[in-house]
């Protein structure tokens, strides 16, 4: 879809593409190349690829929290304007952008953690002040919905994960929330508790399952459609963006989001000094084979 978007900018759909094929300048591919001595990340010194540049390293975790909070967000809003809108009591998500105060009810503002929630009267009264109290991980989304035969909890848990992978995150997600799921039917023993895990491509990957979750989250038809593809074109620009904040912090600049890079370790340099006078300028930058040496 991105391919043929006017709003896409060609280094957003050349970044992609290169994280799809496994192309992109990374110190796995360029020492693969024979550009680099060895494949750790130049942040982290972790193992280095694709995937851990996109989605899996420690130094841009501020980066990958950006993303998920914007997704998050455009669920969020998809679901306050869907059939179940009513029914969210809480989110950890959608409050940094500023544009969306306006558009969410004052129950989707609150603040991380649940102290401060005002909780229908469905709930018990224990299992309010037990959710008041619990300070371990919270859903991005509580959703509560009465019925005849008891009390539904919904808890929603958004997720970025590798484009061909996408069961590792669903399994983490699930055992994440273990323990919040068990408070609930602790303290009220008449309650159906489900957790719905949207998993979501870095790539922009939207999976099959995305359809039928956001129905039963009261997202239908045209909204549905339309949610997947904002997703879509958000995961498309914020890898690039993740890439150019990482290229500046490995180079030592000062990137457009507020971040300052260390620059090259002492390690990285003595490896690329022992390249010889060729190799070294190439060692750590992306090549760039639309530029050409005139002949004169």
């Amino acid at each position: 879809m991105f391919i043929n978007s006017p709003t896409v900018r060609y280094v957003d759909r050349k970044r992609v593409l290169q994280y799809r094929w496994g192309l992109l300048p990374t110190a796995r591919w360029l020492c693969k190349i024979g550009k680099s001595i060895n494949n750790t990340c130049p942040l982290c010194r972790g193992e280095d690829d694709g995937h851990h540049a996109i989605s899996g390293c420690p130094r841009l975790s501020a980066a990958y929290t950006v993303r998920h909070n914007d997704a998050g967000t455009e669920i969020l809003e998809a679901i306050s304007r869907g059939q179940l809108g009513q029914c969210v009591v809480m989110s950890d998500v959608g409050m940094s952008r500023r544009r969306s105060q306006a558009e969410l009810p004052e129950s989707m503002q609150t603040q991380r953690f649940m102290q401060h929630i005002a909780f229908p009267s469905t709930i018990p009264p224990r299992l309010q002040d037990a959710l008041r109290e619990y300070r371990e991980s919270v859903p991005d989304i509580l959703m509560v919905e009465s019925a005849d035969e008891g009390t539904y909890y919904m808890l929603v848990e958004v997720k970025y994960c590798r484009d061909t992978d996408p069961i590792g995150q669903q399994d983490r997600a699930s055992n994440q929330h273990e323990p919040l799921r068990d408070l609930i039917k602790q303290n009220d023993p008449l309650a159906v508790v489900l957790q719905l895990n949207i998993t979501l491509g870095v790539s922009g990957v939207i999976y099959k399952d995305f359809t039928e979750n956001m129905e039963k989250l009261g997202v239908r038809g045209t909204a549905a459609k339309s949610l997947a593809r904002r997703l879509h074109f958000l995961a498309v620009k914020h890898l690039n963006k993740i890439w150019a904040l990482r290229t500046s912090l490995v180079h030592g600049k000062k990137h457009r989001w507020g971040h300052r890079g260390t620059g090259a370790t002492d390690t990285r340099a003595s490896q690329a000094a022992s390249l010889g006078p060729i190799k070294r300028r190439a060692t750590f930058l992306e090549p760039d084979h639309r530029k050409r040496q005139r002949k004169r």
